[in-house]
């Protein structure tokens, strides 16, 4: 029994190793994959690197000119020239929040293809590391979804939306620390003004000495 439980055990973890990042799986093996799969990976990985890079122009070429995009932060920004006055706002200038980044984008699954091949849907997880501009590291895990269409023999990204969770990730949990620490630094000196100020009434009170 134990001996079969191992080899459960290694099946499953091969086949979800196989699965990892839109590479297909033991079940799609038996057909042949859909030439528009590896076509959209090489977009991702392109958009990827430039994206690293800073390389702004090398990332807007693979963009649809009517492209919406949802941002962590809750911002939405239209249009490749959108996009990228939104990406040079967050890392240059005075308005600079990040320093630097560094994107590791996942794929759950193979993108699901729709009107006739032409739209592709995907969605996984990125893991991003954050130099920020007030020198502190933050790491975030975010979920994204992203809707590609095909004009002109391109992938280009029509749509596309990154979330974090609301209820649990370090950004929230810096903001709670900071709160924790200014509800600390004034209840103490609330308690500071308060004794002295009993103080004050307490030696107004006392009699005259003889």
């Amino acid at each position: 029994m134990k001996h079969s439980m191992i080899g459960l055990v290694a099946v499953v973890s091969w086949i979800a190793l196989n699965s990892f990042a839109g590479e297909p799986g033991p079940a799609a093996a038996a057909a042949p994959e859909d030439p528009a799969h590896q076509e959209l990976r090489a977009v991702r990985d392109a958009m990827v690197k430039a994206f690293n890079e800073r390389d702004y122009d090398g990332f807007l070429r693979h963009l649809h000119p009517d492209i919406v995009a949802t941002w962590q932060n809750g911002e939405v920004v239209r249009h490749p020239e959108g996009l990228k006055a939104f990406m040079k706002k967050m890392s240059e200038g005075d308005t600079k929040v990040v320093e630097s980044v560094q994107a590791d984008l996942k794929v759950d699954e193979l993108a699901s293809l729709y009107s006739d091949k032409k739209t592709a849907v995907a969605f996984g997880s990125v893991d991003q590391n954050f130099k920020l501009a007030n020198g502190k590291d933050l790491q975030l895990t975010s979920r994204w979804t992203a809707t590609f269409v095909r004009e002109d023999g391109r992938w280009l990204l029509a749509a596309f939306h990154v979330s974090a969770n609301v209820f649990d990730n370090p950004v929230l949990g810096m903001a709670i620390k900071k709160t924790a620490m200014a509800v600390g630094v004034g209840s103490a000196a609330i308690g500071l003004i308060a004794g002295w100020m009993v103080g004050k009434t307490r030696k107004a009170k006392a009699p005259a000495a003889a």
